[in-house]
């Protein structure tokens, strides 16, 4: 029997509890997990380096026909997560920039034929599996995360949110949500026939949504994305915006688009701390498309300002 399918479900259930660690606070996501030692945020980032250079420096050569390698500089990529995050590297492009090195890794170990896991690896001195290997990927994660959960025990913060995030078909989504993103119950109603719906629930209580849509050639789109006004200021919106970029990597997308309004001015810095770059205004959007004004914080809403992020 393989391997393979229960190793990826150990590698995908650590970017979905790393995605999670977003709802984390500042304070405590900036707080060594003991005296000297790292805080959450660079335990994170040292992920990201660690599963890029699995993918190139072990896997990729190895499916090339390489089998003998010398020992990883554990030093500095350490050094490199502790500099990034010292240098303003915020919570979100950290978690984004961790779960698509673990989808990249995954990508690549997808690849490996059933007869390789038993292959042997020589690493400097030592000569292990490709099983093993991966294995000791696995409980690296493990490790990290217990330190990290036990810290947050310790803090006395208890446990993160529980928020439960479930597809949804169309008309199981509250309109009520979607329209504080779009006033315009026409237009959700278009993007919804063919749309990836998400709901976000806290203990049963709907919190907020996400809506994708598959456009084809591993382009992605977040086509509304919105949480109730009593629950804002909590970081669902951050979750919701990460679980769909979570989502289109695990579909294999190449990129993911999103579109928001000219007066949106939060909604512009969030995404854009979750990697996604300006790339063009859609002038007069809003004022062609939408039979009533919107105005957000004293500003018209009138132009579209598209972003995007490559996930490859």
């Amino acid at each position: 029997m393989s391997h393979l399918p229960h190793l990826i479900a150990k590698l995908e259930n650590h970017a979905e509890w790393v995605k999670r660690l977003v709802l984390v606070g500042q304070k405590s996501w900036h707080t060594p997990l003991q005296k000297g030692g790292w805080s959450p945020a660079e335990v994170i980032h040292h992920f990201h380096r660690w599963d890029d250079f699995a993918r190139n420096y072990r896997f990729i050569p190895f499916l090339a026909g390489r089998a003998t390698f010398t020992a990883g500089a554990h030093a500095k990529f350490n050094e490199h997560s502790e500099r990034e995050v010292r240098d303003g590297l915020g919570k979100e492009a950290i978690i984004v920039q961790c779960l698509k090195s673990r989808y990249a890794l995954i990508e690549t170990v997808e690849k490996l034929r059933e007869e390789a896991w038993e292959q042997t690896l020589t690493i400097g001195d030592h000569d292990l599996s490709i099983h093993t290997y991966l294995q000791g990927v696995i409980e690296h994660d493990r490790h990290h995360r217990e330190q990290i959960e036990q810290f947050f025990s310790l803090e006395q913060q208890g446990k993160l949110p529980m928020v439960n995030i479930t597809e949804r078909c169309g008309e199981e989504l509250p309109m009520n949500l979607l329209l504080l993103a779009d006033p315009e119950q026409a237009m959700i109603e278009r993007y919804l026939s063919g749309g990836l719906g998400f709901l976000a629930e806290v203990e049963g209580t709907p919190v907020g949504v996400i809506v994708l849509k598959d456009k084809g050639h591993g382009l992605f789109e977040v086509m509304n994305i919105a949480v109730a006004e009593q629950e804002q200021g909590k970081g669902y919106g951050k979750l919701l915006l990460l679980h769909g970029i979570h989502v289109a990597l695990k579909r294999g997308a190449d990129r993911i688009e999103i579109g928001t309004g000219n007066s949106s001015i939060g909604q512009l810095a969030l995404y854009q701390r979750c990697g996604f770059s300006i790339t063009a205004v859609d002038k007069d959007f809003f004022t062609k498309h939408y039979h009533e004004p919107i105005v957000e914080q004293g500003i018209r809403c009138e132009h579209m300002i598209r972003l995007a992020q490559d996930l490859k």
